[in-house]
């Protein structure tokens, strides 16, 4: 098998290669560099699609003819709601309009009511199943609108509600970390604590036997200088010669002086006995 597959991509090859030779065009599909697919609007309207055309097939119909059951393919017909006048033509070139009244709406499916189908339909042909009908309503596109718009208000919601979740989630898968992390801060707040009551306690202690040492100085210097000040105290200059005055003024009963006092004369005649 792989003989015959290295075969035929041999054989591919070369037959383009001779086709190029030759100048033959070999035609590529076109395909968009970025997709098919449109991105969603999240809630926003294009500007460039109309929303009151709405396209839906029948899938079935009733006995008189008068009721359809259709199927679209745009999710858009889930916001018809019972009592819609509808307005469609039986084809996408349809130039005559019928109109048709929403009886009920389910997923995907809407059920209509019409009255008169010779408006935009030759009652001698036969309606088959699958025909295509082309609707355009006013009311689908305002209501389209303010679902968009209430859409944008839920887009911002559960932004909201998004980040306010991630934020929660960020903590919850972080708690372990961070309840370690927490700790270990206020296990260093601690030992620091602890470092500076060590430290206060020591400084107090130092602070102690400095006091001590300098009141022991202080009082030997005290010592000493009572000593000095004793030493140089400096007695009064009395004007008596001898204790023997001092003793006369204060007990005049005392006897004569036994020897010649070397004083003046008046201040003897009054220490003399009387």
């Amino acid at each position: 098998m792989q003989i015959s597959y290295l075969l035929k991509h041999i054989l591919f090859w070369s037959l383009l290669s001779l086709a190029l030779s030759l100048g033959a065009q070999v035609n590529a599909p076109n395909y968009p560099e970025e997709g098919l697919l449109r991105e969603d609007q999240k809630g926003f309207l294009d500007p460039g699609v109309d929303y009151q055309k709405l396209v839906a097939r029948v899938t079935d119909r009733d006995k008189s003819g008068h009721t359809f059951k259709l199927k679209s393919e745009n999710k858009n017909s889930k916001f018809l709601r019972s009592g819609d006048r509808l307005a469609f033509t039986i084809g996408d070139k349809g130039k005559r309009f019928c109109y048709g009244t929403v009886k009920d709406v389910e997923d995907q499916h809407f059920i209509l009511h019409v009255s008169d189908l010779d408006l935009c339909y030759d009652s001698h042909l036969y309606f088959k199943r699958g025909t295509t009908l082309y609707f355009k309503s006013k009311v689908l596109e305002e209501r389209v609108s303010s679902a968009a718009k209430f859409r944008r208000e839920l887009i911002l919601k559960r932004s909201d509600f998004l980040k306010q979740l991630s934020q929660i989630n960020h903590y919850l898968w972080t708690y372990d970390q961070k309840k370690m992390q927490l700790a270990a801060e206020y296990d260093a707040q601690i030992v620091e604590l602890q470092r500076q009551k060590r430290k206060a306690l020591d400084d107090l202690v130092t602070r102690k036997k400095d006091n001590m040492q300098l009141q022991v100085r202080l009082k030997r210097e005290m010592d000493e200088i009572d000593n000095s000040l004793e030493f140089y105290q400096i007695d009064r200059q009395e004007i008596f010669s001898d204790r023997w005055y001092s003793e006369v003024s204060d007990n005049p009963s005392l006897g004569p002086m036994p020897q010649q006092l070397k004083a003046d004369e008046d201040y003897k005649s009054e220490l003399k006995p009387r």
